[in-house]
Protein backbone atom coordinates (compact mmCIF):
# COMPACT_ATOMS: atom_id res chain seq x y z
CA UNK A 1 0.00 0.00 0.00
CA UNK A 2 2.84 2.40 0.76
CA UNK A 3 4.28 2.03 -2.74
CA UNK A 4 0.87 2.77 -4.22
CA UNK A 5 0.65 5.96 -2.18
CA UNK A 6 4.17 6.90 -3.21
CA UNK A 7 3.28 6.44 -6.87
CA UNK A 8 0.18 8.61 -6.45
CA UNK A 9 2.23 11.32 -4.76
CA UNK A 10 4.74 11.30 -7.63
CA UNK A 11 1.96 11.67 -10.17
CA UNK A 12 0.58 14.74 -8.40
CA UNK A 13 4.04 16.36 -8.45
CA UNK A 14 4.21 16.08 -12.23
CA UNK A 15 2.84 18.91 -14.37
CA UNK A 16 1.88 16.40 -17.06
CA UNK A 17 -0.86 15.08 -14.77
CA UNK A 18 -2.52 18.49 -14.54
CA UNK A 19 -2.05 19.23 -18.24
CA UNK A 20 -3.79 15.95 -19.03
CA UNK A 21 -6.70 17.00 -16.80
CA UNK A 22 -6.82 20.39 -18.53
CA UNK A 23 -6.90 18.72 -21.93
CA UNK A 24 -9.79 16.52 -20.84
CA UNK A 25 -11.71 19.55 -19.52
CA UNK A 26 -11.24 21.34 -22.85
CA UNK A 27 -12.38 18.24 -24.73
CA UNK A 28 -15.53 18.07 -22.63
CA UNK A 29 -16.16 21.81 -23.05
CA UNK A 30 -16.00 21.44 -26.84
CA UNK A 31 -18.87 18.98 -26.65
CA UNK A 32 -21.06 21.37 -24.66
CA UNK A 33 -23.27 24.00 -26.24
CA UNK A 34 -22.16 27.57 -25.60
CA UNK A 35 -23.30 28.01 -22.03
CA UNK A 36 -22.27 28.93 -18.54
CA UNK A 37 -21.32 25.27 -17.90
CA UNK A 38 -18.98 25.29 -20.91
CA UNK A 39 -17.35 28.52 -19.71
CA UNK A 40 -16.86 27.06 -16.24
CA UNK A 41 -15.27 23.94 -17.73
CA UNK A 42 -12.81 26.18 -19.60
CA UNK A 43 -12.04 28.00 -16.35
CA UNK A 44 -11.30 24.64 -14.70
CA UNK A 45 -8.98 23.77 -17.61
CA UNK A 46 -7.18 27.09 -17.18
CA UNK A 47 -6.80 26.41 -13.46
CA UNK A 48 -5.27 23.00 -14.19
CA UNK A 49 -2.83 24.62 -16.64
CA UNK A 50 -1.80 27.15 -13.99
CA UNK A 51 -1.32 24.36 -11.47
CA UNK A 52 0.95 22.55 -13.93
CA UNK A 53 2.96 25.71 -14.63
CA UNK A 54 3.35 26.48 -10.93
CA UNK A 55 4.40 22.93 -10.20
CA UNK A 56 6.93 22.91 -13.02
CA UNK A 57 8.36 26.21 -11.84
CA UNK A 58 8.53 24.96 -8.26
CA UNK A 59 10.53 21.89 -9.26
CA UNK A 60 12.73 23.82 -11.68
CA UNK A 61 11.21 22.47 -14.86
CA UNK A 62 9.81 25.67 -16.34
CA UNK A 63 8.68 25.03 -19.87
CA UNK A 64 10.23 27.53 -22.31
CA UNK A 65 7.32 27.36 -24.77
CA UNK A 66 5.68 30.48 -26.08
CA UNK A 67 2.20 31.15 -24.70
CA UNK A 68 -0.59 29.26 -26.41
CA UNK A 69 -2.99 31.70 -28.14
CA UNK A 70 -5.70 29.03 -27.95
CA UNK A 71 -5.34 28.65 -24.19
CA UNK A 72 -8.58 28.72 -22.22
CA UNK A 73 -9.59 32.06 -20.75
CA UNK A 74 -8.31 33.16 -17.40
CA UNK A 75 -10.74 33.78 -14.56
CA UNK A 76 -9.48 37.36 -14.72
CA UNK A 77 -10.50 37.79 -18.37
CA UNK A 78 -13.36 40.27 -18.57
CA UNK A 79 -14.95 38.45 -21.49
CA UNK A 80 -14.79 34.89 -22.86
CA UNK A 81 -12.76 34.21 -25.99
Amino acid sequence: MLSRLTNMAKRYRDGRHYRSRAKECRRLAEQMPASEARQKMLYVAADYERMAENLDRDVGEVDKRTPNPEAPPSRDDPKPR
